[in-house]
């Protein structure tokens, strides 16, 4: 949980004048968060979203809710990058650059009438290094389970190449449960249950390291349990050198 509270707090601090644009250009209170971001042919990178959702307060439709986004975001000295544009039938969305930061948009509508809902995506990726930095910080990462799957465990976990992060947007790692741990259901084995993993931060690593626990089962009554301690790298994976797995 103080991985999870220490991440919302830098990537509010990076992403906070896109926030506060587009809370005053929509009417309507956003979230952020940090984790990998994805923008139209460019690989993902660390970053920051701001997220909002609302109804027809928001506009009458996608496109207008879009709009105002834009009118807000080039009013402030971003630049439209054409080459981001995409549409479709319920979604836009579109990509704009300044002083060498990318800002992917999409604004995606489900329902119609008193029903009608908008979800609004704003994915910062900046050049000048706040983002990459308080991501790449040890104690701002959220770990995700679907990486930590691919190691084997039960093995030798300390010769594999740990991923701790990376794999998936934030938007798809669930949130922690009741004890800390962020679970990943492991795909079916020839239509049987093909076990889960499950990852949780630790306290207590040394300066400069993170420290979490891992549970993993790949199917039946056996769960493999591991601590890991050592430097995670801006990559997602933990460095090899002073890697420790009890």
């Amino acid at each position: 949980m103080l991985v999870l509270l220490l991440a919302a707090s830098l990537g509010g601090q990076a992403c906070a004048p896109v926030q506060t644009l587009a809370e005053a250009a929509l009417g309507s209170s956003g979230a952020v968060a940090t984790g990998p971001v994805a923008y139209p042919g460019q690989p993902d990178a660390p970053g920051c979203l701001v997220t909002l959702s609302g109804g027809p307060q928001l506009g009458d439709s996608f496109i207008s809710v879009a709009a105002k986004l834009d009118q807000a975001l080039t009013g402030a000295g971003w630049t439209r990058d054409l080459g981001a544009d995409a549409d479709g039938p319920d979604q836009t969305a579109a990509g704009y650059g300044q002083a060498g930061d990318r800002l992917a948009v999409s604004v995606t509508q489900s329902g119609h009438g008193a029903a009608l809902s908008y979800a609004v995506v704003l994915g910062l990726q900046s050049a000048g290094g706040a983002v990459a930095e308080a991501t790449a910080s040890v104690s701002a990462v959220v770990l995700d389970p679907a990486c930590l799957s691919k190691t084997a465990w039960a093995v030798d976990p300390a010769s594999d190449t740990i991923q701790a992060f990376g794999c998936r947007p934030l938007s798809d790692i669930p949130a922690p449960d009741a004890d800390g741990y962020i679970s990943y259901s492991r795909p079916l084995v020839d239509g049987l249950d093909g076990g889960f993993t499950r990852v949780k931060a630790s306290d207590g690593a040394p300066a400069g390291q993170v420290s979490f626990v891992v549970q993993d089962n790949t199917g039946g009554s056996f769960t493999a349990q591991a601590t890991v301690t050592g430097v995670l790298g801006a990559d997602g994976t933990m460095q090899s050198q002073g890697l420790s797995v009890q």
